[in-house]
């Protein structure tokens, strides 16, 4: 049989009353000897919480529900093991559900992290207005945080990081390297935090006396394939014009720009630099290293489930945290020159 608080009670010669309130921790006005014997009863004796009986007790089921839009996106599941790492300080767990960019998954995931009466929910979804419009979303009445997308409402909380900025630093890093013919693949423009991307990267070229030309923007997903399918263009574009620098708004992109370049001959950062975004884990490892605009990915996680655990306490909206990015240089940006 496993053992209850009750077993734990008669053990320490307490209230079943007292031990429920340490193990919830709501022990502020028991002595510290008391708590002691307590968490040294629940060590010896192996207790374990009955999760199931506790949330028809108190209405908590010490889970969180997270809905990124890519899990094969390394900087997604990044974010999710840093997020579940630090709810697990918490005694929270966490769901994770994949929504391969599907509206329709979004929601079927949502009605059934409700229905499981998860605490809190965490949603980063690239159809996050459309979705906050529909009947479902607006009826859920768990705390919500947007995780780098945003709304124009003031009921729910974001966390996101300065994307404006890190598109102005690789312009910047560009500019510096006297590149002045520069091409840029993108993901969708209709996202705000791509958006915000691609507005840095323009306004520091605008600043440096650059006009950028709207045929050298390649836009569609935040995919290998699209970066390899533009890079090919950008190829054949180079035989007649120069592009001596591409700037790609997340490391998927650039990760087919390179595999495209080396089939094309097109040398990386000889004939052609290259500047990414988010500097998910194996950017270092390219050949050449990537140079790339940092995200805080593990700040964005525990800071992530410091803020929702926060709201399920005291159900009170945060401020909207707009965290720093930096960037990241390595060997992929060279001085440029005219193309061939």
């Amino acid at each position: 049989m496993s053992v209850t608080i009750k077993d734990i009670a008669r053990r320490v010669g307490v209230s079943i009353a007292t031990v429920s309130m340490v193990i919830n921790n709501k022990d502020s006005r028991i002595s510290e000897s008391t708590r002691q014997k307590i968490n040294e009863a629940v060590k010896e004796m192996n207790y374990h919480p009955n999760i199931a009986a506790r949330s028809l007790m108190t209405s908590e089921t010490k889970t969180v529900g997270l809905i990124i839009p890519d899990v094969s996106n390394p900087f997604f599941a990044d974010f999710a093991k840093n997020l579940e790492s630090r709810l697990s300080q918490y005694q929270y767990s966490l769901f994770l559900c994949n929504s391969n960019n599907s509206m329709q998954k979004e929601e079927n995931y949502l009605l059934e992290l409700i229905n499981r009466n998860i605490d809190a929910l965490v949603i980063s979804s690239v159809n996050i207005e459309k979705l906050s419009e529909t009947k479902l979303f607006r009826q859920v009445k768990i705390p919500i945080l947007l995780f780098d997308r945003e709304l124009d409402s003031s009921n729910i909380s974001t966390i996101s990081i300065d994307n404006c900025h890190g598109g102005y630093l690789a312009a910047q890093e560009l500019v510096r390297n006297r590149h002045t013919d520069i091409c840029c693949v993108s993901g969708s423009l209709q996202l705000n935090n791509i958006r915000a991307r691609f507005e840095g990267f323009r306004r520091y070229l605008e600043e440096s006396g650059l006009s950028f030309d709207n045929a050298s923007l390649f836009e569609g997903g935040l995919t290998v394939e699209h970066g390899y399918d533009s890079a090919k263009k950008i190829a054949e574009i180079r035989k007649t014009k120069s592009c001596t620098a591409v700037f790609c708004t997340n490391d998927l992109i650039a990760v087919g720009v390179y595999k495209a370049f080396r089939e094309e001959g097109i040398r990386i950062p000889e004939d052609v630099s290259v500047i990414g975004f988010d500097d998910i884990e194996f950017a270092g490892y390219l050949s050449p290293p990537l140079t790339t605009i940092a995200q805080p990915v593990r700040e964005l996680g525990n800071r992530s489930a410091d803020i929702v655990v926060r709201l399920i306490s005291d159900n009170r909206l945060s401020k909207p945290l707009c965290l720093p990015v930096k960037l990241v240089r390595r060997e992929s940006v060279a001085e440029g020159k005219t193309a061939p």
